[in-house]
């Protein structure tokens, strides 16, 4: 603890140290200090939090949601945080004037200028780096800067309390409380006001902007000479807030056009729904999640190739074609519950994400007898007493998939709200060579809580697949007693030849590896090299201006 000037018991001034007396800390008196120090340590924490949520959002449309982005997130945030509080020690011992207004006056001004950076810095670092690195170099340029400079705030700090009132250890508590509290509130409203209610771009450079007024607000406490340059730093802020605006015309890296009609920030990530001249996409970080034909309003299909929704179609009613309920567990655009609906099942389905129902509704035509409930599937699976004749599981956002949804313990609610006779049908991804791995620890969970369980891979082809080893297919599975696929089509739009095809491709799920359970899922990394060939395929297939919120 540095030595100040104290009443010692003979009354006499004791003696400043070198260092305490070469201090300068402006004109704040000790009255005045705790009223601007800790309302400082609340902001710094608000604003940490913000840029390592926001920041991690910022990634997702480029690299996706999957563990590897997040860790290299908090990564960066907690490498960066533990070099700012060594930098503080540093600066903490000699504190100048303009000490705290260069923290955040260089973190601030970072923050205003990360939409300039962002997407030619993820566009090259993904396209040549991959999910795991790219993300963390991204991470490290992109936010590596403002989160050194706020984590050296709090040791310069605890200097300005302990300088004028000794007791560094008092000092700290009291300021670590009060930034941790910052950082509570800079969370929740991160994730209920900033990210619902208004872009990453606004939020992250709004959070810069506070942090230079902050900068200026300390340089005028201090007195100090930096007032001129803080006030430089604003007016570049204001000029990039004015003049910025990204590109809205897009074109693919196929040539063909096509018209943004919705892009906005949701729990589950970047929401985007896409007009090309035939068809609407629907995207999630960049994924398309569902595909709908413009002018019959049902999934996209081509007499070579169904998507993935008429495949779930096909082999739910050919494994059990008078079921008359059905409950989705992930609802996207809703063209799978508008088939469904289209041949008479009642459907319900569950989406934790309130954005995706009024898009479902507003843009791909959700039929109103669609009973849709706002909630997480698990949850909705313990309190609903309700049984059905399928159960449908399609709950991918962007390239990952819930994992406590694919867990012995899920699956196991599952069976208990299916009525006899009742099938589980997942819909999920694979590679088309059959000799990669990918499907199975889902296969060996399904096998562990159900009597049957069959894959069927998307049909594409030997040639396809020898031309591509890699190419990634979506396969249906198929849970529950005594499975037995029908010849019988939902209605005579299909065609008996594609029903065929695809039961061709049936096999037996496999028992061989380990299931999965609540407590213990290494989904991510099992399945980690499939998720990064699926998102190279995105980056090769989207312009990077797109995905902007």
């Amino acid at each position: 603890m540095s030595e100040v000037s104290q009443t010692r018991p003979d009354s006499r001034p004791a003696q400043r140290s070198p260092a305490a007396a070469e201090v300068p800390i402006g004109d704040i008196g000790g009255a005045v200090a705790p009223a601007v120090v800790y309302p400082t340590a609340f902001l710094e924490g608000a604003a940490v939090i913000v840029v390592e949520i926001a920041g991690a959002r910022a990634l997702a449309p480029f690299f996706g949601t999957s563990l590897q982005v997040w860790t290299a997130q908090i990564t960066v945030t907690l490498l960066f945080l533990a070099l700012g509080y060594g930098l503080g020690g540093l600066l903490a011992r000699r504190i100048r004037p303009w000490t705290l207004a260069a923290l955040f006056g260089v973190a601030g001004l970072w923050l205003v200028f990360y939409p300039l950076m962002r997407t030619p810095l993820l566009d090259f670092a993904s396209s040549r780096l991959g999910v795991a690195m790219g993300s963390l170099l991204s991470a490290a340029l992109l936010f590596g800067v403002p989160l050194l400079m706020l984590g050296a705030v709090s040791p310069v700090l605890i200097a300005y309390i302990d300088r004028r009132r000794p007791g560094a250890g008092s000092a700290a508590g009291r300021l670590f409380f009060t930034n941790t509290m910052g950082g509570l509130v800079g969370g929740w409203v991160t994730a209920f006001v900033l990210i619902p209610h208004s872009s990453l771009r606004w939020s992250l450079m709004s959070c810069g902007l506070g942090l230079l007024l902050l900068a200026l607000l300390w340089v005028l406490l201090t007195r100090s000479r930096a007032v001129s340059a803080i006030g430089a730093m604003l007016a570049i802020a204001a000029a990039v807030f004015i003049l910025h605006q990204p590109s809205r015309a897009f074109v693919d890296r196929h040539g063909t056009s096509f018209e943004l009609r919705h892009s906005a920030q949701s729990g589950i990530g970047l929401l985007q729904v896409l007009d090309y001249p035939y068809s609407r996409q629907m995207l999630i970080n960049g994924v398309v999640q569902s595909e709908m034909d413009r002018a019959t309003g049902r999934s996209v299909r081509s007499d070579s190739r169904l998507d993935y929704i008429h495949n779930l179609h096909l082999v739910s009613h050919s494994h059990h074609p008078r079921a008359a309920t059905a409950l989705q567990l992930g609802l996207g655009a809703g063209l799978l519950p508008k088939e469904l609906a289209l041949r008479g099942v009642k459907v319900t389905a569950v989406e934790i994400e309130p954005q995706m129902l009024a898009l479902a509704r507003a843009h791909f035509d959700l039929p109103g007898e669609i009973d849709v409930r706002i909630a997480d599937g698990r949850s909705f699976l313990r309190r609903d007493g309700t049984k059905y004749d399928l159960i449908f599981l399609d709950t991918f956002a962007s390239e990952s998939t819930a994992w406590y949804l694919l867990t012995t313990e899920a699956f196991a609610e599952m069976k208990q709200r299916l009525n006899p006779g009742g099938r589980l049908v997942i819909n999920t991804v694979a590679y088309a060579d059959p000799k990669k791995p990918g499907l199975e620890r889902v296969e060996a969970t399904l096998r562990a809580v159900f009597p049957e369980a069959l894959v069927y891979p998307e049909p594409i082809g030997a040639e396809a697949i020898e031309s591509d080893p890699e190419q990634l297919i979506n396969a249906t599975l198929v849970a529950g007693e005594r499975l037995e696929a029908q010849m019988v089509l939902p209605d005579a739009s299909y065609r008996m030849t594609s029903l065929a095809q695809l039961l061709s491709t049936a096999r037996p799920a496999g028992a061989e590896s380990v299931a999965m359970t609540d407590d213990r899922s290494d989904l991510d990394y099992a399945q980690a090299p499939l998720r990064v060939r699926w998102r190279t395929l995105i980056w090769n297939a989207l312009e990077s201006n797109l995905l902007w919120d």
